[in-house]
């Protein structure tokens, strides 16, 4: 036969090097362990040809006799070692009995709890000596008979780093419920910290207790909590344990409550679909990698949440799985997505479907939905989702059975009255998703386009928020026409252009005015956006919808070439064609459609969905390393949805309970509610909860003339469309939401139930707008593998959080669109000259003190002059300095040239006097009706026409202007203040003071009041809430619009806008503040 490789090292050249350190291979004639440096030394002497686990093992097997013959040298019994070798191994037995026969007499005794005892004994030992040892203990027996044995517990140890051993003992039993008291012996090796290096073994009993403290903790956290015994500079303990010891011990312990007990992710999540998760796991897949899951809880909260109007939010998110590896090549997958379906109710949300997929496209989103429906669930009411093209066209073909194409197609016939039927799902995109992806069309990139990015993205919401077919074709062709038009202004000086009346007819609407056919309301952040490339819809967009939209882009492009007297600062032809593309999509992202499918949400929001996730990668997830393992995943998931579905069945139950009690009584409070509902009660206001608190002492109201407007809506809207919601809303609704309803609805703003969510906060990062093919793909934060254009992100991009910024009406927009840009924070008015500079004028040096009477007064009109139409026109046809100056301020904030002119008309007022280094002080100190009565002579509050019965007297034919008006006191304060000026202005006679006759005094009132309250109670407390917000005198109607409270020798204004949002205006302050219901003035 062939002899195979001869050996790098003959056995006897080994048993040369053995020999040489036979004293140090044994201990007590017990081989020494694997890890003992013996081994390293010996491998070393070999020059390192054979590895020490090698050479253990040859002795350790006895092969070529090495253990036999090295024995033989030693003199060492083998029987003697044998019976000592396995007395070392009983400790693997719990509690178990062992005999040692020593001179013929019989001992028994017992061990102790393997991988237990030592760590409780080594524990307590360094806790109180702190030694910096790594023992590793044996032999510990407890004699069952301590008549014939020395101790009762005896047990050895030695330190792996340093060979110091240690033995301990007992010497009697201890009293049951007592403490053993144990005696150690070893050497103090305290101060030689460096020269020891290991750690103990994470084992036994203790390493489940401590995995199960981790499985709520973090590894490094655990550690840090540990050290509170140590001191500083000193070295951590040997049975302080490593982070990755730490986390191995966490991950098993958790492997063990999930039932996860196989390596390979896709075995082990075959495994659990049957034996665990039976019922919940539905389907696995390997190559591409998905997994559908939902439980039997979750499909029986979905069907009772059928019963009722149902909207659900779908979406997908990524980095929680980790990629799998394949074949031997170790092959990584691609990015595997989340996704999940929420709805949402008024007691809480819960995911009702789940899927994990490799894959992301249509084909694959609408199987998963298949499949979800084939359990004998209804398709929902209303599904709202991102504007990703696999997503909706996956949902559209699930729900609708029609491509995304023909879904917007039928919507648009139903809109034009040329088909009824509905489709049965209502598909949607989210209002934060559509939003962003206004603000990352490029036009807007850049500071120089700052001001644009505002005005079109406000303009773009209202697009969005439009509520019939009418409304977004008029706001559409005003946005169109102003985009391309490149002068704006008049023609002959006389008539406005087309885009000078579509631009002016954008602005009122962003005011939330009220002009025809307006709806207002969204939110979204306003991060520094990324490039939007040439990024369209690939498949064919509807000939019907493009034949509309061509008519539209016709007719504005004839009306934007009509020329003006002036360039337009708003020209931006190039958004045209972005807008243009994304209306052809409008029925998923407008409003136009809600009335037609009865939805009670006006805005369609995702937030559901994203707060889920949130809270799964936050809360739920907390105590992981994402990502994870899919199986580790699914196995979590599963766990905490079994608690969710638990906690949202019993709301769920408590919510069908008071339903079923209060039924029959609200059936009769809304036939009731029908009865007697009018064309009048449905237009009033219902916002008058204001509960805030005002000053002790007021110095001035004021009220503008602002004459009543309804509000125009279309035909079609108001005969057929609100019929139909407002009979949905009362058949599904409570009492009590249907009686708010009717009170609280204006004609000029949109219906929002209680059930739809305000967006605050989004948590995913990317809209994409990919194919709507069967080949279109989810592309969460660009991990999808769509090959459709993406758009491209910016380097330095940065996210700003930004609360409701376009969605809410924008009553400051023309003073932000006129103001120049700087780098300040600030938003108040204007400034106090306590806190300013000395201005210089002629020569001289002016510092203006005190101004905050003015500035007080100044911040009440220029609010008025945005907020009210017939009061801007009022001031426009003034020539009065002090009106004129609000305009400015209002228009274009405060700069230089503010101040400087400020300085000019207190100097007409006020005396000026000289410091010692020549610098001019006016000190304007006064109080608020001083200002009025000194800068509005000609503007008065109320005109007084006196009439004497004399026709010599002086009296016979006199006119007084009075700048304010003084009331008295009432009992019901303000609440009277109407009664209290119908009075002011009515007829009163008395004894003329020049003559014997009668006079006749008339008062009529202006176009603002500037009402005093001094005469009211010094040290009364007025709730704001008392303010009238409208007072009716005569014809003519006067709209609240602030008041001046003075308090701690200053004056600050308290302003109410049009949006009835009170704002607290403090020259002293660079911030404007709104007050909350609690405030104090």
């Amino acid at each position: 036969s062939r002899k195979g490789r001869k050996a790098l090292v003959s056995s006897e050249e080994i048993f040369c090097v053995l020999e040489q350190y036979k004293s140090e291979i044994f201990d007590n004639g017990v081989l020494r362990g694997l890890t003992h440096k013996i081994w390293d030394s010996l491998s070393q002497e070999l020059k390192n040809k054979i590895p020490k686990k090698n050479l253990y093992i040859y002795v350790y097997q006895n092969r070529y006799n090495f253990q036999t013959r090295l024995k033989e040298l030693l003199k060492i019994n083998d029987n003697v070692a044998v019976d000592e070798y396995e007395s070392n191994s009983v400790e693997s037995n719990d509690g178990s009995e062992k005999n040692l026969v020593s001179d013929g007499e019989k001992i028994s005794y017992k061990v102790m709890k393997k991988n237990t005892w030592s760590d409780v004994v080594n524990d307590a030992f360094l806790l109180e000596y702190k030694l910096p040892c790594n023992f590793v203990y044996k032999r510990c027996k407890v004699r069952m008979n301590s008549a014939n044995s020395q101790y009762f517990i005896h047990f050895e140890a030695k330190c792996k780093d340093c060979n110091n051993n240690l033995q301990g003992w007992s010497h009697n039993e201890p009293i049951k419920g007592h403490p053993l008291k144990l005696e150690i012996r070893t050497s103090d090796t305290r101060g030689h910290n460096l020269e020891h290096n290991s750690k103990r073994q994470l084992k036994g009993e203790k390493r489940k207790l401590i995995g199960s403290q981790l499985t709520t903790e973090l590894a490094s956290n655990w550690r840090r909590n540990r050290t509170s015994n140590m001191e500083f500079g000193s070295i951590s303990p040997p049975n302080l344990y490593h982070t990755s010891v730490l986390r191995k011990a966490k991950q098993e312990t958790k492997d063990h409550i999930m039932g996860i007990s196989l390596k390979c992710p896709i075995l082990s999540l075959v495994e659990l679909k049957h034996t665990q998760f039976a019922g919940s796991i539905r389907s696995i897949g390997i190559d591409p990698f998905l997994v559908h899951y939902w439980s039997n809880h979750q499909v029986v909260i979905y069907k009772d949440l059928t019963k009722e109007y149902c909207s659900i939010s779908v979406d997908a998110t990524g980095s929680l799985i980790k990629k799998i590896k394949r074949t031997s090549l170790n092959l990584l997958s691609a990015h595997i997505f989340l996704y999940e379906a929420v709805v949402h109710t008024s007691y809480g949300q819960i995911p009702i479907t789940q899927m994990l997929s490799e894959k992301q496209d249509t084909q694959t989103i609408q199987n998963w939905l298949t499949q979800w429906l084939l359990c004998g669930i209804k398709v929902p009411n209303e599904v709202v989702c991102d504007f990703s093209t696999a997503l909706i066209g996956a949902l559209t073909r699930a729900f609708n059975n029609s491509s995304m194409r023909d879904y917007t197609a039928r919507c648009f016939d139903i809109l034009v009255g040329k088909n009824e039927i509905l489709p049965q799902c209502y598909i949607r995109i989210d209002v934060a998703h559509m939003i962003k992806l206004f603000c990352h069309i490029p036009y807007f990139k850049g500071i120089q386009n700052k001001k644009l990015k505002t005005f079109y993205v406000s303009c773009l919401r209202l697009i969005l928020t439009s509520s019939t077919l009418n409304e977004f074709s008029e706001i559409l062709t005003a946005l169109l026409i102003v985009a391309k038009s490149e002068t704006d202004g008049w023609v002959k000086d006389t008539i406005d252009t087309p885009a000078e009346s579509s631009r002016l007819l954008l602005l009122e609407k962003i005011k939330n005015s009220t002009v025809e056919n307006y709806a207002d309301t969204v939110d979204t952040d306003d991060d520094n956006l990324n490039e939007y490339d040439d990024q369209e819809v690939t498949e064919e967009t509807p000939n019907v919808i493009d034949e509309y939209l061509r008519e539209i882009e016709i007719d504005a492009d004839r009306k934007s070439k009509v020329q003006g007297n002036r360039i337009s600062a708003f020209f931006l032809p190039g958004l045209s064609s972005v807008i243009l593309r994304l209306s052809r999509y409008f029925p998923l992202w407008s409003g136009v459609m809600v009335s037609k499918f009865n939805s009670p949400n006006f805005i369609a929001t995702s937030a559901p969905v994203e707060s889920d996730f949130a809270e799964l990668k936050k809360r739920i997830l907390k105590f992981d390393l994402q990502p994870m393992t899919a199986d580790r995943f699914i196995a979590k998931h599963l766990n905490a949805l079994e608690g969710s579905s638990k906690l949202f069945r019993s709301s769920q139950l408590r919510n069908l309970y008071k339903t079923t009690q209060c039924q029959d009584l609200n059936l009769k409070k809304i036939s009731k509610i029908k009865e007697n509902i009018s064309p009048e009660t449905s237009d009033e206001p219902s916002n008058k909860n204001e509960k805030t608190k005002s000053s002790k002492s007021k110095d001035m109201s004021i009220y503008c003339n602002e004459a009543k407007k309804q509000d125009p809506i279309t035909d079609e809207y108001n005969s057929n469309e609100e019929n139909n919601t407002n009979k949905s809303f009362l058949q599904t609704s409570s009492c009590d939401e249907a009686e708010n309803w009717y009170k609280g609805k204006k004609l000029n703003k949109y219906i929002v139930d209680h059930n739809s969510m305000v967006l605050d906060e989004y948590y995913s990062d990317e809209t994409s707008v990919s194919s709507n093919s069967l080949k279109a793909t989810e592309n969460w934060r660009g991990r999808g593998n769509s090959e459709d254009p993406k758009l491209s992100k910016s380097k330095d991009r940065i996210i700003k959080k930004r609360f409701r910024k376009y969605m809410d009406p924008n009553q400051d927009i023309e003073r932000f669109l006129n103001k120049k840009s700087t780098r300040s924070n600030l938003n108040s008015l204007i400034i106090n000259g306590n806190i300013g500079t000395p201005l210089r004028m002629a020569k001289n040096k002016y510092l203006v003190l005190n101004t905050c009477p003015m500035d007080a007064v100044v911040a009440i009109i220029a609010m008025a002059y945005i907020d009210f139409q017939s009061y801007r026109n009022f001031i426009d046809s003034s020539e009065n300095h002090m009106l004129n100056f609000s305009k400015k301020i209002a228009l274009y904030g405060s700069t230089t040239n503010t101040y400087k002119e400020r300085l000019i008309i207190l100097k007409n007022i006020f005396n000026e006097s000289k410091s010692i280094s020549n610098l001019k002080i006016i000190d304007a100190r006064c109080n608020v009706s001083f200002i009025v009565t000194k800068l509005l002579k000609d503007v008065p509050s109320a005109i007084e026409n006196i009439k004497c019965s004399d026709n010599n007297c002086i009296n016979k034919h006199k006119q007084i202007a009075n700048m304010t008006i003084i009331l008295r006191y009432t009992h019901n304060g303000f609440k009277d203040l109407q009664e209290a000026l119908i009075n002011y202005i009515s007829l009163q006679t008395y004894n003329c003071a020049h003559c014997n006759g009668t006079i006749s005094s008339t008062k009529i009132l202006m176009d603002h009041i500037f009402i005093e309250t001094d005469m009211y109670q010094e040290d009364s407390m007025f709730n704001l809430s008392e303010f009238p917000s409208e007072i009716k005198i005569n014809d003519n109607n006067f709209t609240f619009c602030g008041l001046v409270a003075y308090h701690s020798d200053h004056y600050v204004s308290h302003i109410k806008r049009s949006t009835n949002v009170w704002e607290t205006h403090k020259d002293l302050q660079k911030k404007n503040q709104k007050i909350s219901l609690r405030h104090y003035a």
